[in-house]
């Protein structure tokens, strides 16, 4: 052989990564596969990275988060009165997949400064202060393989307002018109267990759950403490492109409490329908509507002579307006 040749030849036997050919740079999972092919004695086999494309559950492909400011508008009805508020402040808010889509884990809060006017009286009552709430859920994805899975999960959040009218101090509100349910401190709380169906693709995400647990909310002035085990649905959809729709229905029912006193035992139901939907305007801005319905009920019943009373409230209805600016994404 000439030497031109076996020089060659020993060349080309001793890097033999000269002949793979170069891979483009891309977004896609690669694995390395080895293509057995027949093969003159003597040549070397050749392996090369083989791009496989990414799953529509692959572990990452999840992961929408976002921080940053709040404002919103809002009206609604309660048994105290009709009320206007406003609010400003920062807000929290995302979910995402963990370990190839196993777990599914959501949470939002916010804080915010709140003001505006109750209708229990006139001229109306200004209230000025503030509204916490923060809500997570952690679930498991039994099918993480599959678009469709069964969902088992837990959910739990809490509510707390501060709401003054200036001039009076926070002992003193008993001393004007009823401001139950929009003024003064209230502190409410859920923990429930939801289970149902996940969905998880590329550009899709859909909750929809069957809800069980408790609800709980701290006596007010004129209001005692409730709690309630609760029963409803709930169905959350979302977007890659930063559109969110969430509805939940449920009912629930107070242990029933006897009055000794007074010879009577009673028990309160409520009923709720909550709705919001959210849209991304844009690289940073964002806009929601959200709606709630609520009606409690009372069946009080006089031990002696087995006298019942039924007593309905009349529905509270709440609509909010809100947007938002992102200052920032990711946890």
């Amino acid at each position: 052989m000439p030497a031109s040749k076996l020089s060659l030849a020993l060349c080309l036997a001793a890097a033999p990564w000269a002949l793979a050919p170069r891979a483009k740079a891309q977004a896609t999972e690669t694995h390395e596969a080895t293509t057995t092919t027949p093969m003159a004695p003597g040549a070397t086999a050749v392996t090369a990275p083989v791009a496989t494309p990414l799953s529509p559950t692959s572990k990452g492909t999840w992961a929408p988060s976002t921080w940053g400011a709040r404002l919103t508008g809002g009206i609604g009805t309660a048994t105290a009165g009709d009320w206007l508020m406003f609010e400003l402040g920062a807000e929290l808010r995302g979910w995402r997949t963990l370990r190839q889509d196993v777990w599914l884990l959501r949470w939002q809060g916010w804080a915010v400064g709140r003001g505006g006017q109750l209708a229990d009286q006139h001229p109306f009552l200004w209230l000025l202060g503030g509204d916490e709430h923060l809500a997570v859920s952690a679930g498991r994805r039994f099918q993480p393989d599959h678009t469709w899975s069964p969902y088992l999960g837990l959910y739990a959040d809490e509510d707390a307002r501060w709401l003054w009218h200036p001039g009076l101090s926070p002992s003193s509100l008993d001393t004007v018109n009823n401001v139950d349910g929009v003024g003064g401190f209230g502190l409410a709380g859920t923990l429930r267990l939801e289970g149902g169906l996940s969905l998880v693709d590329g550009q899709h995400a859909l909750l929809l759950t069957a809800l069980v647990g408790e609800q709980a909310q701290r006596a007010q002035i004129n209001l005692p403490a409730f709690a309630f085990t609760t029963l409803g649905g709930a169905a959350r959809f979302d977007t890659h492109g930063g559109f969110s729709a969430e509805v939940e229905v449920w009912w629930g029912a107070t242990p029933v409490r006897h009055d000794v006193a007074r010879g009577f035992h009673d028990r309160t139901t409520r009923t709720q329908a909550a709705a919001l939907l959210r849209h991304t305007v844009g690289a940073r801005m964002w806009l929601s509507l959200a709606s709630s319905w609520t009606r409690d009920e009372d069946r009080l019943t006089y031990d002696p002579g087995n006298v019942v009373l039924h007593t309905a409230d009349a529905p509270t209805f709440t609509l909010t307006a809100a947007c938002g600016w992102t200052l920032g994404g990711g946890l």
